[in-house]
């Protein structure tokens, strides 16, 4: 791993290097993904039936962390991440955060291509109301492989601190894609080099 981030991926490589003396570090082992809390599943559940709205998938994150906030859920080592095609960006930009920029392969429901995505990376695994007809979490390479099968290995992930995320986000959905990809403070990374790094 450290041979792909410092030769591949220097910025990914400085990226973690920080997080490892900041107080929310949380290591990329099997026994950290093993070790969400039991109440968990049960809160992406009620989020993902009660929260969900279409084409929001900013929201739909913003809301599920805020449920777990209320249950006191530690959100120690996680990211909201931004998917996105950085050669898009530009589309994206011009048709008011939409494009034809990923095309997802298992959705919960038909959808037309997304300009972004937006999902939660909790300690190495995935929570995404728009993945399957049921709330799954699933480790992030599962996800890739069936979310994003053929389009993996162009995309882009921005992720960003949770707690940067409540405290930042607003429902304005110009400001959503606009703070955080158009004119972002927080470096993107190709996808694979995050997988290999959180796996």
């Amino acid at each position: 791993m450290t041979r792909l981030m410092g030769w591949r991926n220097p910025g990914l490589f400085l990226f973690l290097a920080q997080l490892i003396v900041t107080p929310d570090f949380v290591g990329f082992t099997p026994s950290v993904i093993a070790a969400i809390p039991q109440e968990l599943p049960a809160i992406f559940a009620e989020s993902y039936e009660e929260d969900y709205r279409a084409y929001h998938c900013d929201f739909n994150i913003h809301s599920l962390l805020q449920r777990m906030s209320q249950q006191r859920i530690s959100l120690r080592g996680s990211y909201v991440l931004y998917l996105y095609d950085p050669e898009d960006l530009g589309a994206l930009f011009g048709n008011g955060g939409y494009s034809d920029g990923i095309n997802p392969s298992s959705p919960r429901q038909r959808v037309r291509a997304w300009g972004f995505h937006v999902v939660l990376d909790y300690q190495g695994m995935i929570l995404d109301l728009d993945y399957t007809e049921e709330p799954l979490i699933v480790p992030i390479q599962e996800y890739f492989m069936s979310m994003f099968p053929e389009e993996s290995s162009q995309m882009f992930v921005r992720p960003i601190p949770t707690s940067d995320y409540l405290r930042d986000y607003t429902e304005d959905g110009d400001h959503s894609y606009f703070y955080y990809l158009l004119d972002s403070p927080y470096p993107g990374y190709p996808v694979e080099d995050y997988i290999a790094a959180r796996s």
